[in-house]
């Protein structure tokens, strides 16, 4: 017995040596390339004003975007009256800017600017936004505090639908342009493309991967790197990080997506006597719970793991230990995140939304069908089919039909492709350099999964490094997102200018 305890005690010890090793190699790898040395450029100035406006502008521009259906309607006339107050905007607000970018319109509303490099020899780098806002109802317009398309600047905020979603980014891009012109950069190294869809937010067919045709029908066969919306410089969202610091969170890959359907049918019939086993909608009912009850299993994707990685420099113990050593506690960092909130448990396990039931239209008839659609987001590593088969797996007993809606409107996505990051990847190196200079030491750039859909999956095929990242941002201001009073700081929309100019200098000029 003594013999054995020795044994179990030498093999603790061992192990415990072992994850301590690991955490010490990964507290050094992972420390940021920060070069904030006396005299280093952090940006140039902008007048906060000009840029308040030139958004204020655009937002004044109700560019909603309207899926297929609607696009013969009076209402998609208007629509195209509203894109073409954009285009009008872009060019007054920002004159140097098309003067040194070749502009081109693609499927009438959409624009792709080039700025050609002077070495052909690097692949060009792909910043992408988008024109087009989601509508505000007339539920939701009652609860804005300022008109939804008014573009107000009050108290040093500019307020509107589009403010945060993506306008804003529309404008720090072309001001980054202009910004870099001033500086006496005339022509970057590498080419630099900017690619505004019109049709984001209903999923970008017609815009962004009408802008992908027509750069691999210029011959762009490859992209050295994709830059979308996605992440945002925030406080508290990870873990053990003092309250000073910040986390810049970068997308380095995106869920999947599909709507599944579930269906039921069986002899309707007259209220009065209901059938013993229950109707349609009392099948459609059970299946609900019986997914909602039993969620799909907990996991640590790459990203997860690499965003975890890189803040083991900055926590303390026992956090340190044990996100240098995700592939031992692993599993209970994914429990810890389920239950955390929504959004983290989102970053742990493929999720199953109920959006929609319809079954039966008369108060006193049994119908004879009723279903139910959900929406799935996929985490990395997985695939769409897996999806589908568990949930079918979990109401296989109730004798409902399951099938993924994919048509003309519906479409299926698996995640997107994890991309590279680290020291040795020049884009994610030029970006964090490029957050330190815009927002100081004291943030720490990880990757994470993003759990909504962008633009960028119209790009995937054409190169390996895809990051999706944005300013520094407040809880409130990201809820603002699709919702009501959304607005953005005149303070946020200046740094995000700088961002994007430190960016492009670093990577395509420098």
């Amino acid at each position: 017995p003594l013999g054995f305890m020795a044994v179990i005690l030498a093999l603790a010890a061992v192990s415990v040596s072992v994850l301590y090793r690991r955490t010490l190699l990964l507290g050094n790898d992972f420390r940021p390339h920060v070069d904030l040395h006396g005299g280093e450029f952090t940006g140039s100035s902008y007048s906060s004003d000009s840029l308040a406006r030139s958004l204020a502008a655009l937002i004044q521009c109700p560019s909603v975007s309207l899926d297929s259906r609607d696009s013969s309607s009076s209402a998609g006339d208007s629509s195209s009256s509203a894109f073409a107050c954009v285009h009008d905007a872009l060019f007054e607000k920002f004159p140097t800017a098309h003067a040194v970018l070749a502009l081109t319109k693609v499927a009438k509303h959409s624009l792709l600017y080039e700025w050609k490099g002077s070495d052909s020899t690097l692949e060009p780098l792909l910043l992408v936004a988008h024109i087009d806002v989601v509508p505000v109802s007339a539920e939701q317009k009652a609860m804005w505090s300022h008109e939804p398309f008014g573009g107000e600047i009050v108290d040093n905020r500019v307020w509107g639908r589009g403010a945060l979603d993506v306008k804003d980014r529309v404008v720090a891009q072309l001001a980054a342009v202009e910004a870099l012109v001033a500086r006496g950069v005339r022509q970057p190294k590498r080419t630099v493309y900017l690619a505004y869809g019109h049709d984001e937010e209903v999923m970008g067919y017609r815009g962004a991967g009408a802008i992908a045709k027509e750069l691999k029908r210029r011959g762009v066969a490859r992209l050295a790197c994709v830059v979308d919306e996605g992440g945002a410089v925030v406080k508290g969202a990870l873990p053990g990080l003092a309250k000073h610091m910040e986390y810049a969170a970068v997308g380095t890959s995106e869920k999947g997506y599909l709507n599944v359907r579930l269906r039921s049918t069986m002899a309707g019939g007259h209220a009065a006597w209901p059938p013993a086993q229950g109707s349609p909608v009392t099948a459609i009912g059970r299946a609900l719970a019986a997914i909602h009850e039993n969620p799909l299993p907990l996991r640590l994707t790459p990203p997860v793991v690499a965003m975890l990685e890189r803040a083991v420099p900055f926590v303390s113990e026992p956090l340190r230990t044990i996100f240098a050593n995700t592939h031992v506690f692993g599993p209970i960092v994914a429990r810890v995140f389920s239950g955390k909130s929504p959004k983290t448990a989102a970053m742990v396990r493929t999720t199953i939304a109920a959006t929609k039931v319809l079954g039966g239209d008369r108060s006193n008839v049994v119908p004879a069908a009723a279903e139910a659609w959900l929406n799935v987001r996929v985490l990395p590593g997985e695939k769409a089919r897996d999806a589908v088969s568990a949930i079918r797996d979990r109401v296989a007993h109730l004798g409902v039909e399951v099938d993924a809606i994919e048509d003309d409107e519906h479409h299926v996505f698996d995640p997107a492709p994890i991309s590279p990051y680290g020291s040795d990847v020049p884009a994610w190196v030029a970006l964090e350099r490029a957050f330190h200079r815009t927002y100081g030491r004291d943030v720490v750039m990880a990757p994470m999964v993003m759990m909504g859909g962008t633009d960028s999956k119209h790009y995937v095929t054409m190169t390996d490094t895809v990051y999706r990242m944005g300013p520094r941002l407040t809880d409130a201001e990201i809820s603002s997102v699709h919702g009501a009073d959304e607005s953005i700081g005149v303070d946020t929309l200046v740094d995000e200018a700088r961002l994007f100019e430190n960016f492009v200098a670093l990577y395509c000029v420098d």
